[in-house]
């Protein structure tokens, strides 16, 4: 019983660990996605059936160091954490100016 609770505690933390990469990806994702919407007031441009998704790429990278200062048998930790996250894409949306 106690293996499955300490592997349990392993995953929770794990997934703790990596939700702010993991965020700060769906929300590049989806900026590109507004991004690619754009604007529909006014848009004038034919469509051709050829849009399509050429590549897609998303990285994170979430690192954490933890320094532990001891006075006096008072503990004092430092935490300097950072998360980045990049998204690039690539896409042909088949859109072309009307004539």
């Amino acid at each position: 019983m106690l293996e499955y609770i300490a592997l349990i505690g392993l995953v929770v933390i794990a997934l703790l660990a990596m939700s702010t990469g993991m965020r700060r990806g769906i929300q590049g994702v989806l900026r590109i996605v507004c991004t690619h919407i754009g604007i529909q007031q006014d848009a004038e441009q034919a469509f051709d059936e050829t849009g399509h998704l050429i590549s897609s790429r998303t990285a994170a990278q979430s690192v954490g160091d933890t320094v532990t200062d001891e006075r006096l048998g008072v503990y004092n930790y430092i935490y300097n954490d950072r998360a980045d996250s990049q998204t690039s894409t690539l896409s042909n949306v088949g859109f072309t100016e009307r004539n």
